[in-house]
């Protein structure tokens, strides 16, 4: 037997056409970008704007006075803990997708997964590029802004600044899980339970490694709108805690429909390709038989795994709400 074919197992099909593993790999491609759609047809329906920290008024008149109260320390570092895990949540995320994209041992084609790796990487540059508005941004900008933040001169100009980086960060682990779903889903539909099994576990990675950068993510955006708070009088502390709680809402639903619209498409397509195993491999079996056999090769997850992908995704939800809240009451 040659190294390229592979071993008769039970269910074995012929191999899938790439035309439709394409289209099945742009389906959660499709509803990542049906949000991002809504989400700018919700701002042209009601006439809204994108929030911007440096455009908010309450910001304006409350940001230039940061850099002279910056020097307490806890709150000072408060900042630099939630921004730090956020760039480490970053880095393990697209680790793991990357991971995700090159081992897909059912895509032979090595220069596809390779292509697959590029177009969210190449978007990170281009975030990145529209963050600072150019390569000085990244060389020299950032890191001047960012040893400005580190010994407490963290005025609304370089908050800005950082805040760009961080979202760039957020926006490209977006890009590197939609391309890691992209990936598990253009493999050929699995022989036998193992391959299949296999891509199961990857999706769940990344639902889960998404999760928690956008939690984090959630986190320190309520942190940088939270933390004027205490040095404000109780007027201006009133609207920049409503300011703090409402964008942190919204940018926790946003995220969640995110995480939902990559995992939900996927979920459903191996879903399908499961059964279509379990048909195949017990021919004779009842729905309940092959239900049962699917529990048992871990194809389908039990009401344990349900429930915890429900809270991954729901995740970025919770931190924009009662996580950010229970953290504020600490804080105080």
């Amino acid at each position: 037997m040659s190294n390229d074919e592979t071993p008769s197992e039970p269910g074995a099909i012929a191999p899938t056409p790439l035309a439709w593993r394409l289209l099945r790999a742009l389906a959660p491609v499709g509803a990542v970008a049906a949000v991002f759609e809504a989400e700018g047809c919700f701002y042209r329906w009601f006439g809204l704007k994108p929030f911007a920290l440096s455009q908010d008024p309450d910001w304006q008149q409350i940001g230039p006075a940061l850099e002279i109260v910056t020097k307490d320390f806890l709150h000072r570092h408060s900042l630099h803990l939630s921004a730090a895990a956020l760039v480490l949540c970053w880095l393990v995320t697209v680790g793991t997708c990357a991971f995700v994209i090159l081992r897909s041992r059912q895509q032979r084609q090595r220069w596809l997964r390779l292509a697959v790796l590029a177009i969210p990487a190449l978007a990170t540059a281009w975030v990145l590029f529209q963050a600072g508005r150019g390569t000085t941004f990244i060389l020299v900008k950032l890191p001047r802004e960012l040893l400005k933040a580190f010994f407490g001169h963290l005025g609304a100009e370089n908050l800005t600044t950082v805040e760009n980086f961080l979202t760039a960060l957020v926006i490209s682990a977006l890009a590197f899980i939609t391309a890691g779903a992209f990936a598990i889903l253009l493999a050929e539909d699995a022989p036998g339970p193992e391959r299949l099994r296999d891509r199961y576990q990857k999706l769940q990675i990344l639902l889960y490694t998404g999760a928690a950068m956008l939690v984090v993510g959630v986190l320190h955006v309520n942190a940088v709108l939270q933390w004027p708070v205490i040095f404000v009088g109780e007027g201006d502390a009133k609207n920049l805690k409503m300011l703090a709680d409402g964008y942190s809402a919204d940018t926790g639903l946003y995220w969640t429909l995110i995480l939902l619209a990559v995992y939900l498409p996927s979920t459903l397509m191996l879903r399908a390709e499961a059964w279509g195993l379990a048909r195949r491999t017990l021919c004779q079996a009842t729905a309940k038989e092959r239900k049962q056999w699917l529990l048992k090769e871990k194809l389908t997850p039990s009401l344990l795994g349900q429930l915890s992908h429900l809270v991954a995704i729901l995740g970025p939800l919770l931190a924009g709400g009662p996580l950010s809240a229970l953290l504020t009451l600490i804080g105080a």
